[in-house]
């Protein structure tokens, strides 16, 4: 199961590099083909605004000094 689980990373890697974002499932079959187990390897991207932000210490107060500007 590691070596699947390695070769799922390894694919998924290589479809998210061609913007490929779908999961990537790996079957382990036993010597008769019977499924043992699968693998699943998934990526999800949450974008979220950014959170505003107050200006910078350093050019408050930069802009607070007498004769700065």
């Amino acid at each position: 199961m590691l070596g699947a689980a390695r070769s799922a990373a390894e694919i998924g890697t290589d479809h998210l590099a061609k913007g490929d974002f779908s999961d990537v499932v790996i079957e382990v079959r036993n010597e008769h083909d019977d499924q043992v187990g699968a693998v699943t390897a998934s990526m999800r991207i949450d974008r979220r605004k950014p959170a505003p932000h107050a200006p910078h210490s350093h050019f408050a107060r930069e802009r607070a000094r007498p004769g700065s500007g």
